[in-house]
């Protein structure tokens, strides 16, 4: 047995069950839903935000974009202070094409997300 296979193949059924399960509760429970997109939020963050603060019932406030401004000028950095202070950018949306061939025994398994969602591809 190939260890990667299996090991690819166990995420991809558990992610097909989790993402089946979402929506089959999104359409028997008529749950409010609100869906994004990251690669929509990376190229229009503050429409998508707005979008999401009023789901939620917050105020959009502009400073909401500018934590990677305030993450540079913290005394204490943590183990994400150097990807947050890039801000939001596109470069990983697409990051998954490097190991398609590893996911390739998994794709079956994947492509009703795939195409329900799009290839991953920056919108």
């Amino acid at each position: 047995m190939n260890l990667k296979n299996y090991f690819a193949g166990a995420a991809a059924a558990f992610y097909a069950a989790t993402m089946e399960f979402a929506h089959t509760v999104k359409r028997t429970l008529a749950l409010d839903w609100h869906e994004i997109r990251h690669e929509k939020l990376i190229t229009d963050f503050e429409t998508e935000m707005r979008a999401i603060c009023g789901f939620v019932g917050l105020d959009w406030t502009a400073g909401m974009g500018d934590f990677a401004h305030r993450v540079q000028s913290r005394e204490h950095a943590t183990p994400s202070t150097a990807q947050l202070s890039r801000g939001l950018v596109s470069s990983g949306t697409a990051q998954w094409r490097n190991y398609e061939s590893h996911l390739s025994p998994a794709m079956p398994m994947l492509q009703p997300w795939i195409q329900q969602f799009g290839s991953g591809e920056s919108t």
